[in-house]
């Protein structure tokens, strides 16, 4: 269940928004209506929060991966939509080899 479809269903629409104003949107629409407040939308924020830290340090970890590594600090010259893509395809090819070699 998402939080916007769980708004849709009262009749409030959150619309196009930016990330950083997600939150403090949802939190507009649901003040005064305790149920939404207490029984789904605040820990769903909570947890979406606790998410997104989560996934910026995983990918945190993942740049830094890659930075370490001169294959795929050669490959992020390539575009690509993120700097795990080359890592990914660098790994991709080395288990290939690996696994052709035996």
């Amino acid at each position: 269940m998402s939080l916007r479809g769980l708004l849709r269903s009262f009749r409030l629409k959150v619309g196009a928004i930016s990330r950083g104003r997600y939150n403090m949107r949802v939190r507009d629409f649901v003040e005064g209506n305790a149920m939404l407040e207490a029984a789904t939308t605040l820990p769903m924020l909570k947890s979406r929060a606790a998410l997104r830290v989560e996934l910026a340090d995983l990918e945190g970890e993942g740049r830094g991966f890659a930075q370490d590594d001169l294959v795929c600090r050669l490959l992020m010259t390539m575009h690509s939509p993120m700097p795990l893509g080359p890592l990914a395809f660098h790994r991709l090819i080395i288990g290939a080899v690996v696994a052709l070699t035996f």
